[in-house]
């Protein structure tokens, strides 16, 4: 079959949903989509391949103690596909979550429908419409020079503990990119996206760990880093965030993603790992658009709508370094996202950070809220990296975005160099 569109949806919750129960589905509303959905469940045209993925909080836990995970479900096969993302209190039981998300790479042959299930929840917790939202799009796999593969893992890796700077034991799903020893081959000249997520379990509760790419021809690690505490259970840590970087290699080389530093980690989780990797600078005869920028330098006491300082660190679409703000061309589909990692002055008090729309001057409609909260029960600790992430298809002219502090209780800094970076990439 032909590629002929990019076939993509954004969906989100129209409200909160009260006592989520283990096999209960996630409300799905649509929000911008060129698919159709009903009874919560997206329908999608076989014969394509598509990744999946979503962010989603649950607060008013019962219990510091209880947990709930969900997953993507093939509706028309019965079988859950992709990783599962897991929710945990904080220091109380409102408004204190964890960052879930899950991916799915998924390639049906026939018409199908997809939701997302909880695979388990304990204490009744509630599901916040305002933070949650799914992303769906089709992959152009058979254009001419599209690269990509999806990566998960076979089974738990163990060690007592696993050493630092130990790969993850990912191995291809499915795609173009080759893969041997956990390692992904990366072609000269071309721009890749990488981005992974890893559960863990860890010796001792509020123990912590990182995880990031790692360059095996320099031995350096890239990108952002995914910082995961084992918050009340050394048993059930949440990824706080993920992992990502952009590289363009001048020459062949081979990446992984590696434990970079931390407590002692006992296990990595198959079922709530998982990395996607894709070429991102040109689709067949047309160049894509993207940018990649960082807080180069930590940026304290920000308050509400303060933008973040970000400074260009690549890509084609213009980004001013005085304003922080992106330029995207007009008439095209764009993906965008961002990760945070704070710290704040008390451990109570949560803060909110969110994607702007400096054209029209107002943060980008729909649940796009970066959730942020203290993960440690100290002060001026750090709070958990989040997520959020939004399409947006300009008109005829231009947009200017930003990213911005949305609600700001009490953030003293944000970090640079460990997750503060915005990514943006044209979808056509």
């Amino acid at each position: 079959m032909g590629y002929t569109k990019q076939l993509y949806g954004s969906f989100y919750q129209n409200s909160n949903s009260a006592n989520c129960v283990s096999g209960g589905t996630f409300g799905i509303s649509g929000a911008d989509t060129n698919l159709t959905w009903s009874d919560n469940k997206i329908n999608l045209p076989g014969g394509h391949k598509y990744f999946l993925e979503t962010n989603w909080i649950n607060t008013n836990f019962d219990a510091v103690t209880n947990r709930a995970t969900a997953q993507f479900y093939n509706e028309t096969a019965g079988e859950y596909i992709g990783c599962q993302g897991m929710a945990q209190p904080f220091t109380s039981t409102n408004w204190e979550s964890a960052d879930p998300y899950c991916y799915a790479y998924f390639a049906p042959t026939e018409d199908s429908e997809v939701s997302i299930k909880w695979v388990g929840a304990s204490g009744s917790p509630q599901q916040s419409a305002v933070y949650t939202k799914i992303y769906v799009r089709s992959i152009p796999d058979n254009m001419p020079g599209y690269q990509w593969c999806a990566l998960n893992m076979s089974g738990d890796q163990t060690g007592s503990p696993i050493a630092i700077d130990s790969k993850i034991a990912f191995e291809k799903v499915a795609g173009t990119l080759d893969v041997s020893s956990n390692e992904i081959t990366l072609v000269a000249g071309n721009t890749y996206l990488l981005r992974c997520k890893f559960g863990r379990q860890m010796t001792t509760a509020n123990d912590y760990g990182d995880i990031s790419w790692y360059r095996e021809d320099t031995g350096a690690y890239i990108g952002t880093q995914s910082l995961q505490r084992g918050l009340n259970s050394a048993t059930q840590v949440p990824c706080t965030g993920e992992a990502f970087a952009v590289i363009t290699p001048d020459s062949n080389i081979n990446v992984s993603a590696r434990l970079k530093d931390g407590d002692p980690v006992t296990k990595v989780l198959a079922d709530r790992s998982y990395a996607w990797v894709e070429k991102i600078d040109r689709l067949g005869t047309k160049d894509k658009k993207w940018s990649i920028t960082g807080l180069q330098t930590n940026q304290d006491n920000p308050n509400s709508g303060d933008r973040v300082n970000l400074i260009d660190e690549g890509g084609n679409i213009s980004f001013n370094d005085t304003t922080h703000i992106a330029t995207l061309p007009g008439g095209r589909l764009y993906y965008m996202r961002a990760n945070a990692h704070m710290s704040t002055n008390n451990d109570t008090d949560f803060n909110t950070m969110g994607l702007y729309n400096e054209t029209t001057s107002s943060f980008l409609s729909g649940p796009v809220r970066a959730f942020l909260i203290p993960v440690t029960f100290t002060t001026a600790n750090s709070c958990s990296c989040n997520t959020n992430a939004t399409w947006i298809t300009p008109p005829t002219d231009s947009y200017e975005m930003s990213w911005k502090l949305w609600t700001e209780k009490s953030c003293f800094r944000l970090w640079a160099t460990v997750c503060n970076k915005m990514f943006i990439m044209s979808l056509d």
